[in-house]
């Protein structure tokens, strides 16, 4: 009996120490094991881009200026809208210097008389004043370009004479300044002996940035154009053509063309007509839409050009460029591939399959894990769009509805573990 007792206590004993030593077991290893993974659900995109070289196509029209004799004054800034007729630059053969020093004399005493005056002429010069601060910002952003700063300094001096003119139409006829400024308009007016302007035979932009392959790349002969003429292009790609101030030409800035090199699954499934998204600053948030106007094909390349009417201005400046085609971009809750995984959905009595389905496993706010059936819409090498199944999707898969009724969704900003 004694014995049988001393038995049972060492039973105990023994029970006691693995009951412990599972407990110390179970709690080092929860201490050091690696904490679950997860990332919030949020909206985002996922986008299929291609990274391409383009030539810039353009209708343009070189101006031939070598029977204008003289020297030349700019008048139109390069990227500048212009009407047909409307003044290009004007040639100078000869400037008075006898009126040039006349006018300065009868600035100084015209600007004595403002100072002098007491009349409010605020009214009369707003817009003038609104046109100097545009000028001097344009000065600021014309990165020391001849043909810009010579443009703008003339027609800082023009808008200055304006300012006195405006002036002239309030002052009172029988003032002295009313004087000064009518001889002032007539000394602005003898200032040239001779002078030519050059007018625009067509309405567009004016650039003077000539690079010589105005008459190559045009939108005339699409067919001429091969890979390896493109690929000779001497031309560092987003290297703005430089500004040549003894050359000028007519841009259609309505439009213009981009031959494209491209080798890509997707750029084989294009057809003319057409139309695409290309990105010009590669963050995919905006984009000009283009249309595809010709295709060719050598050897495991394409040469696609398109059309497009966005960004004409600034792709005037450029022959070389780099630019992105969007080939599909998806919205909404966005998770990592490696979060999702397949579930097979089974008759728990029978063990019979209904159907399976891609899933995630979310972490609940107390930590409980639950299980979500989602619908992948599109999917990249790294992330997932996903959105939650519609009733009769699952349905029509063969779930039983007691089962679509209970089964758990996902939302934004819930905590989505990571296999």
């Amino acid at each position: 009996m004694r014995q049988t007792t001393k038995q049972n206590l060492l039973y105990l004993l023994l029970a006691g120490i693995i009951v412990a030593a599972t407990f110390f077991i179970f709690y080092f290893i929860k201490m050091f094991r690696k904490p679950t993974d997860y990332i919030i659900v949020r909206n985002d995109r996922i986008t299929k881009y291609e990274n391409v070289t383009a030539y810039v196509i353009r209708d343009e029209k070189v101006i031939n200026t070598d029977s204008y004799a003289g020297e030349r004054k700019v008048v139109a800034q390069d990227a500048t809208k212009i009407a047909k007729g409307g003044v290009i630059a004007s040639f100078i053969e000869e400037e008075n210097e006898n009126v040039k020093r006349d006018i300065s004399i009868i600035d100084e005493q015209i600007q004595e008389l403002i100072e002098e005056d007491t009349t409010d002429y605020s009214q009369e010069l707003k817009s003038v004043d609104k046109e100097l601060g545009q000028m001097v910002y344009d000065i600021y952003k014309s990165e020391n370009e001849y043909v810009s700063l010579v443009t703008l300094k003339e027609t800082i001096d023009e808008t200055l004479f304006n300012k006195i003119k405006n002036i002239g139409k309030v002052v009172p006829d029988n003032s002295e300044l009313k004087k000064l400024i009518n001889e002032r308009i007539g000394y602005e007016n003898s200032k040239y002996s001779s002078k030519n302007d050059l007018k625009s035979d067509e309405s567009g932009m004016i650039s003077y940035r000539v690079d010589g392959y105005e008459s190559v790349l045009t939108p005339d002969s699409f067919s001429q154009i091969t890979i390896n003429d493109l690929k000779r292009i001497p031309f560092v790609v987003d290297q703005q053509i430089p500004i040549d101030p003894n050359k000028i030409k007519i841009v259609n800035n309505f439009s213009v063309y981009l031959a494209i090199l491209t080798n890509s699954e997707e750029s084989k499934t294009l057809s003319v007509n057409d139309t695409i998204r290309i990105s010009f600053d590669g963050t995919f948030k905006t984009y000009s839409k283009a249309v595809v106007e010709y295709i060719a094909e050598e050897d495991d390349t394409r040469i696609v050009i398109v059309k497009t009417e966005d960004n004409t201005e600034d792709l005037s400046k450029y022959r070389k460029i780099n630019l992105d085609i969007i080939w599909w971009n998806y919205e909404g809750m966005k998770v990592p591939n490696e979060s999702i995984y397949e579930k097979a959905i089974v008759d728990e009595n029978t063990g019979d399959l209904y159907a399976k389905v891609q899933a995630i496993k979310v972490l609940g706010t107390t930590g409980y894990q639950k299980e979500v059936y989602i619908n992948v819409e599109k999917s990249t090498s790294d992330f997932s769009i996903i959105k939650n199944y519609e009733d009769d999707e699952l349905m029509e898969m063969g779930i039983p509805e007691a089962i679509v009724d209970d089964r758990n969704k996902v939302n934004l900003y819930d905590r989505v573990i990571i296999n």
